[in-house]
């Protein structure tokens, strides 16, 4: 099946072996010694063994390995460019990887992904130092942390799951995982590394010696497991039976008050429009050609023109139907004869972006096309489709063909890629979301069908196969030392650039076609994992402030990088990017006045709120024709409005009957029920309430027939029934006040889930009773009393005031030492004001706490520990993570006021006369700024075409220039019309700040390759030139002030930069005209080692004001900040102050 060695090339060997087979068998490798030409010296209590206990299924392996020595000279020499490594599992014949819950193809199955992918310069899955070995993230930023290789053709996986160990003892989270294609002996592999490869996890980093690495997991195996199957499924089957009560607990309802205002949907949302086909224009050559299915989930474009609809739609679908029909592609898997789409459909990547051999067949955009066709399958018989079919001269016998053969590619394909075309080595977490529509699609349009009735079931078991496949969530907290939780939280697609980092953007669609499997499976993990997501979501809201939910734009709220661990690339730990998305769920969201949402399918339905009404769809039954019925049992008082939704049915002329205190009537007239045209999956029902029966028969019937009792899928623990979390004791509070977890209030505890949290290597158990966050507000009687000595954990609300005490059995109270207090939870977005606190009451010796008294504020939880024996480390470690929670509870302090004071200058700002200009917002701080300031969403984003059309002084004084790479909007309809739209801007007396990430900034056009050379900064009066005589060995740069500049006051005299930063450019003031006005900001200067106060060698001016004589006497002014000056928090935070003022002088007085 698979080889498992301790090291590639016999880098590390054992001399003895022992024995045991007591409670099953283990054997036990000693005297571990690197090979002698490798420079690794390992202690005498290295060691690694692997057991199986009798009654366990899969073998643990458990390692320690003692570093005494590593010379990184001898290891190159003899092991080559590669990192330390060690158990390494080999399978000749894989031909994927499977990483942190991705699946990536091997160079047997596909030679691009790793060994070609350029990505623009930047490899996303290879490592720079070899184009054999893979990046090695840490498993601490892997949202599953295993490795491991898959045949499928072969049925045979094999890898080691490392999410066990993250439940027991979290020891796993700094080792890191890597693939290799090749390296001297067996062919490829995956292994452990140490260290990971440092910041963006790529570069080849060796470890120190003196270091011990000792951990533990599961060797996890199956062989049967085919394509049809998945190594996620497999992995979660273990977890599930085998950890379930330690994983985190989801809720059984969700509260969807938190999706920002404007992405609330105030209707339900209609199918897309008639394209299938469109052109890239990031990427790839401009003759590609690509399907544009993204998001078509969701309501079909076919079932809106079956009876009727708009001919020029019908004539452009038609023609973009023929086209992508003559595209198709037959292929022979193991499975049968397939048909697929590739991507592109003609033309090819830019050769940045890898060329031709990025082209692929295992993009997921052409389920699109097979969901389509069936469609028209189903409707064929319609007069409008039958003219379709015609017209592409589809007979029914070869579209039945072509539809069979996409469900043969949906039971061959194991992986995709390319799903953006940006990132064409990758797959994605919606990979999985077209794939799924068309197999739910098949199964709804074929269940019925004698002929092909097995199919649609295997179509059905397919969809919860792929939705286990692109299930990439972080199944618990990633590092229970911090103050962060990962749990429910998705990475986006695989690669380096992303990982370590939850993400919103079209993440959403795969949290909806989550959604449709759940409850067509009935499946309790992918229910869990649904309900936990949507829990968390709302940690993915970007540092923008706004006032309440409501207020909160469209498509810019969220977050493309939340960072959850260490060197992740985008974003440092605990950080958010200023970049992302955000968008509706217009399948779960309960649209418009609605206070609740219920989604149905063949197994189960769920429910899904506004507001705390824990809804929950009582005695669900449905019928093989899909007529199904529930009652309500909700916390919503009165009448309210639902909504409907049972996904591929037609519910356009169901019938709906509604029994109420014994009595049914049928909902009838707008009054009582809207069915949506747009919409036909869904229905409107207006005043139900609490206890009513609903019943729904889209044929007809009068009730579900052959129905069968469903029982509510379990959460992972129970409400109320803590874990056991050795050494601590949770102690049970019994409380009964209830809390409030309101979006619509910025004061309330929204976002604080319920369950078990570790925060800061300390258990807390936050309860819930009937649906409703309770907490203490009297005193509280233990149990069993605390003996000293031991420590008592508290979490707690309340900003100031009286803490909660202990009290001890001789009437003493005890209190917490008040310079310990520690943040373990803040309420997020950033309007919200809660806050969870903890601190720490130290039982001496010999005294005995019986009661809890709360202080000012509620008692949310409280977790005891011994200050002896066995526990003493873990104690020692709770105190050191109190320590590190009043340092979060300092800088959250500091960030508080920080946000008041520049929600101050917004208040002061008018944003709409501030444009920003193509390609958009970037990464330096001044973006993150602004968007904390409330002012980032409101600045007017211009595109080449409105540059040309609307930039002027008089309609924008400011306009900013803040992109993330080196790029400017040159042309939109005639060539080069934007970019001398912003020359005459600058001439005409605009004011152009240029703080761009990159270097050099505005060098080439968007959509150049990268290298291109078309700098447009001399155009606009400031020429750039890199320093004559770069840094000599030990210089560093230094920023230097220039005296008495008025233009951005308040910046720090003289600072340091990084040891690391990029590359110079400074003004060329021997390229200004005569005319010219400059204005000196800061000046870079060469100095020895981290001598501040030396004077160094003068480098040039990187940031001033360049103001250039213009046309008819006007004189406009560029605002240049070299990218570099933002590495220094201190100069970064000043600049961030400075430029915003700037920008307001000219915005609320005109100048």
């Amino acid at each position: 099946m698979a080889a498992i060695r301790f090291s590639s090339g016999g880098l590390i060997s054992a001399a003895k072996l022992t024995t045991s087979t007591e409670n099953g068998i283990a054997l036990t490798f000693t005297g571990l010694q690197g090979r002698p030409d490798s420079g690794l010296t390992l202690g005498p209590d290295s060691r690694i063994s692997i057991s199986l206990p009798k009654g366990e299924e899969y073998p643990t392996i458990s390692f320690r390995l003692s570093l005494r020595g590593f010379d990184e000279a001898k290891w190159r020499a003899a092991a080559g460019a590669c990192p330390f490594h060690f158990l390494c599992l080999y399978m000749p014949d894989a031909t994927l990887w499977h990483q942190a819950g991705w699946l990536n193809a091997t160079p047997r199955e596909d030679r691009f992904p790793l060994l070609i992918d350029p990505h623009n310069g930047s490899p996303e899955l290879a490592s720079s130092y070899s184009r054999d070995w893979s990046y090695a993230s840490p498993m601490g930023a892997q949202p599953i942390p295993a490795i491991g290789l898959w045949a499928p053709e072969r049925a045979t996986y094999a890898g080691l799951e490392f999410q066990s160990t993250r439940l027991t003892d979290n020891t796993e989270k700094d080792l890191a995982t890597a693939y290799c294609w090749r390296h001297g002996d067996a062919g490829q592999f995956v292994a452990l590394v140490y260290p990971c490869g440092g910041k963006g996890y790529r570069d080849l980093l060796f470890p120190q010696p003196g270091l011990t690495l000792a951990s533990h997991c599961t060797l996890i195996y199956s062989s049967k497991l085919p394509s049809t199957d998945d190594p996620n499924r497999l992995l979660w089957s273990y977890l599930w039976a085998r950890y379930r009560d330690l994983l985190p607990q989801a809720p059984d309802a969700n509260d969807l008050g938190w999706i920002p205002g404007a992405d609330h949907e105030r209707d339900l949302l209609g199918p897309a429009g008639p394209r299938l086909v469109g052109a890239d224009t990031k990427g790839m050559t401009p003759d590609a050609r690509f399907l544009i299915g993204w998001a078509q989930y969701r309501e079909g474009f076919v079932d809106s023109i079956a009876g009727g609809a708009n001919p020029e739609a019908v004539s452009a679908f038609t023609s973009d139907l023929r086209y992508v029909v003559g595209k198709l592609k037959r292929v022979t898997t193991g499975t049968g004869q397939a048909v697929l789409w590739p991507k592109p459909l003609e033309g090819a990547w830019g050769a940045a972006y890898g060329g031709k051999a990025a082209n692929t067949n295992h993009s997921g955009e052409g389920w699109y096309v097979g969901r389509v066709l069936v469609d028209l399958y189903r409707h064929r018989d319609a007069p409008v489709i039958a003219s379709i079919l015609r017209d592409v001269s589809l007979a029914d016998d070869e579209l039945l063909s072509i539809i069979q053969g996409v469900l043969a590619w949906s039971r061959s394909f194991a992986y995709t890629r390319a799903d953006f075309a940006d990132v064409p080595s990758s797959p994605f977490a919606i990979g999985g979301t077209l794939p799924i529509a068309f197999c739910l699609d098949y199964f709804y349009t074929f269940r019925s069908d004698p002929k092909h009735a097995s199919d649609a079931t295997q179509a059905l078991a397919l969809a919860r196969t792929i939705a286990y496949r692109y299930l990439t969530m972080w199944i618990s907290d990633n590092d229970r030392s911090d103050g962060l939780d990962s749990s429910f939280l998705w990475e986006p697609n695989s690669g380096r650039d992303w990982a370590g980092a939850a993400c919103s953007n079209e993440v959403n669609w795969a949290l909806e076609t989550l959604a449709m499997v759940a409850v067509n499976s009935g499946d309790p993990v992918l229910t869990h994992a649904l309900r936990g997501s949507l829990e968390r979501w709302h940690l993915l809201y970007t540092d923008m402030y706004r006032p309440s939910i409501a207020s909160y734009p469209h498509g810019s709220s969220m977050t493309e990088a939340y960072g959850l661990y260490d060197d992740s690339l985008l974003v440092k730990r605990g950080q958010r990017g200023a970049f992302g998305l955000s968008g509706p769920l217009p399948l779960l969201d309960p649209v418009g006045s609605a206070q609740v949402r219920a989604l149905c399918g063949q197994s189960t339905a769920l429910a899904f709120d506004r507001g705390e009404g824990h809804t929950q769809l009582t005695g669900y039954r449905c019928s093989p024709d899909s007529s199904f019925a529930f009652a309500l049992s909700t916390l919503h008082e009165g009448d309210f409005d639902m909504v409907v939704t049972f996904p591929f049915v037609d519910l356009s002329k169901a019938r709906v009957l509604l029994t109420r205190g014994g009595r049914t009537r049928e909902l009838s007239g707008s009054a009582q029920i809207r069915r949506p045209p747009q919409a036909i999956w869904s229905l409107y029902l207006r005043n139900v309430r609490d206890g009513d029966q609903i019943v729904v028969a889209p044929t007809g019937q009068e009730a579900p027939q052959a129905v069968a009792a469903h029982a509510t899928a379990a959460t992972a623990t129970q409400a109320g029934t803590p874990p056991n979390a050795s050494p601590f004791t949770i102690l049970s509070l019994s409380p009964t006040f209830p809390m409030k977890r309101d979006w619509t209030d910025t004061s309330s505890w929204a976002g604080l889930w319920t369950g078990l949290h570790v925060v800061y290597n300390v258990p807390y158990w936050i309860a819930e009773r009937g649906g409703r966050l309770v907490a203490s507000t009297s005193a509280v009687a233990l149990a069993a009393p605390v003996v000293g000595p031991a420590s008592i954990y508290l979490a707690y609300g309340g900003a100031s005031g009286k803490p909660p005490r202990a009290e001890a059995d001789d009437g003493t109270l005890l209190t917490p030492d008040l310079e310990s207090v520690g943040l373990l939870w803040r309420a997020w977005p950033r309007p919200f004001t809660a806050r969870l606190l903890g601190s720490v009451v130290r039982v001496p010796s010999g005294k005995r706490v019986v009661r809890l008294i709360p202080g000012d504020g509620p008692l949310f939880a409280a977790s005891a520990i011994p200050d002896m024996g066995g526990a003493r480390a873990v104690a020692e470690a709770a105190l050191a993570g109190l320590r590190a929670a009043a340092a979060a509870l300092h800088d959250d302090n500091a960030d508080v006021a920080a946000t008041q004071r520049l929600l101050s200058v917004g208040a002061r700002a008018n944003p709409a006369k501030v444009a920003l200009l193509p390609p958009g917002f970037g990464g330096v701080p001044l973006h993150r700024y602004l968007w904390r300031a409330g002012l980032a969403s409101a600045i007017s984003n211009l595109t080449p075409a409105s540059m040309v059309s609307s930039l002027s002084t008089s309609r924008y004084p400011v306009a900013m220039m803040l992109a993330g790479d080196d790029t400017y909007p040159q042309t939109a309809r005639s060539p080069g019309d934007a970019a001398d739209a912003l020359v005459r801007y600058v001439r005409g007396g605009g004011f152009l700040v240029v703080a761009s990430s990159a270097p050099y900034p505005l060098r080439r056009p968007i959509g150049s390759p990268p290298g291109t050379n078309e700098p447009l900064m001399p155009r606009l009066g400031v020429p750039l030139t890199a320093p004559s005589s770069p840094l000599a060995a030990g210089e560093r740069l230094a920023v230097v002030a220039a005296p008495g500049q008025g233009v951005l006051p308040g910046l720090p005299a003289r600072v340091l930069l990084p040891t690391s930063t990029p590359s110079v450019w400074v003004v060329d003031k021997t390229a200004l005209p005569s005319d010219t006005r400059y204005t000196p900001i800061c000046a870079l200067r060469a100095v020895p080692g981290s001598n501040t106060a030396a004077a160094g060698r003068e480098l040039g001016d990187a940031a001033a004001l360049v103001e250039p004589r213009g046309e008819g006497g006007n004189r406009g002014a560029v605002l240049y900040v070299w990218s570099g000056l933002w590495s220094n928090p201190q100069l970064a935070s000043a600049l961030c102050d400075a430029v915003t003022e700037a920008v307001l002088e000219r915005t609320t007085t005109g100048k």
